[in-house]
């Protein structure tokens, strides 16, 4: 029986690998969001207006970052994509191996040669990597970022975790300057009353914007942050299924418009703006029950699984959140795959684990023809499924206290 397990981690993995490749050769042609990030760093090095290009929905900071990936497109457009998507492949190894350290302590390797290693075809690692992996493969069709990113969180939860303050608070402050959605996880520090790494990110965040001083002047970066505040961090919420944000999602419940394919599924209409209100007063009113009961700061240690609650509640709290967004689940998967599978766990719990990832997984075009996909995710397939995840997650918590 071993050996056919074995048998099918093989052949699982050498098709990982086969559609890793087939994505990279095909990616490496499509525009993506990528030419955001390039027409970000042409507009710096141009001198020309920054968010003159709708794609451009990230702080100032960010097109500074874009400079050497504009440089690289300017030299060469195959090769950047292609370096870009094999990075993406190689960051995924450092955020099993990082994620693997925190929960299992223990290092993960291809081949496994002592007692403190694990393999990285483990079902343990490999069946996890496997449940987010349409999320990996819609962050490479798009040419994204939020792979990088995750593993900069997930870097800095590590050095906060082994009382490395400094560099944790560097990574959090890098992470929350290039994308704010990270914004979360800083939050949580200051939860956790990790002060040493809350202060060094604010210093890093500070740090961000005077180069951004330096390079754009002065009167120019008030107005670039002015302009993003506005129009891009502080603006009307993408109301279509795309957006599988926990707000969207919810607001259709209070307005008479549709998502997408003229579906409805409100009980009230209340209207755009006031379903918006009704919306932001629900998830506050949510989110007072993880916070106030179950991550009250303890005298204890905080402990990797919680961090990866709030890595996998950050797209359905984040006004805008496409599905590549949801690479940040894999944490939570890897915490709860080990949580589950005891004997200790209620059937009831492993089914709704099950309906979980039925919903996260089937719901992807690439199984289920575009127009099924685009009906599950009007009625917001990925965010209940994310959403039935961090239940099950506060579940185990609440058991435990």
């Amino acid at each position: 029986m071993k050996k056919y397990g074995t048998v099918i981690k093989r052949v699982l993995f050498a098709l990982v690998l086969l559609v890793l490749l087939f994505e990279i050769i095909r990616d490496s042609q499509r525009q993506g969001d990528f030419m955001g990030y390039v027409n970000a760093g042409n507009a710096v090095l141009n001198q020309t207006p920054i968010y003159a290009d709708y794609l451009n929905t990230w702080p100032p900071f960010f097109s500074i970052v874009s400079i050497p990936i504009a440089v690289l497109h300017n030299f060469n457009f195959l090769f950047v994509r292609v370096l870009w998507l094999v990075s993406i492949v190689v960051v995924w190894f450092f955020i099993l191996k990082v994620s693997v350290k925190m929960l299992y302590k223990l290092n993960l390797v291809f081949k496994r040669n002592g007692s403190n290693d694990i393999e990285l075809t483990d079902w343990r690692v490999f069946l996890p990597f496997i449940l987010t992996f349409r999320f990996l493969i819609e962050e490479m069709q798009n040419i994204q970022i939020n792979s990088f990113l995750l593993l900069i969180c997930l870097y800095s939860i590590y050095f906060l975790l082994n009382k490395r303050p400094i560099l944790s608070g560097i990574l959090i402050g890098l992470a929350v300057s290039i994308k704010v959605y990270p914004i979360f996880l800083l939050l949580f520090f200051v939860w956790q009353r990790q002060f040493k790494s809350v202060v060094i990110g604010l210093i890093t965040i500070g740090v961000s914007v005077g180069l951004c001083f330096l390079v754009f002047g002065f009167n120019t970066t008030i107005q670039y942050h002015s302009d993003w505040l506005t129009h891009k961090a502080m603006g009307q919420t993408i109301f279509n299924f795309k957006n599988q944000s926990a707000w969207p999602w919810l607001q259709a419940f209070f307005t008479h418009e549709s998502r997408g394919l003229n579906i409805y599924y409100n009980i009230f209409d209340l209207g755009l703006e006031r379903s918006k209100k009704v919306t932001m007063l629900l998830i506050a009113v949510a989110s007072i029950y993880p916070l106030a009961k179950l991550f009250l700061p303890k005298k204890s240690a905080p402990i990797f699984s919680d961090f990866a609650f709030v890595l996998a509640a950050t797209p359905i709290l984040s006004p805008l959140a496409w599905k590549y967004y949801f690479v940040f689940l894999f944490p939570l998967i890897l915490v709860l795959h080990k949580q589950l599978f005891s004997d200790e766990t209620a059937k009831s719990v492993k089914y709704i684990y099950y309906v979980a990832l039925s919903l996260l997984i089937l719901s992807t075009e690439g199984l289920i023809g575009k127009t099924a996909s685009d009906i599950a995710e009007i009625f917001g397939a990925v965010t209940i499924g994310t959403l039935l995840l961090l239940g099950i997650f506060l579940q185990f918590k609440s058991s435990q206290n």
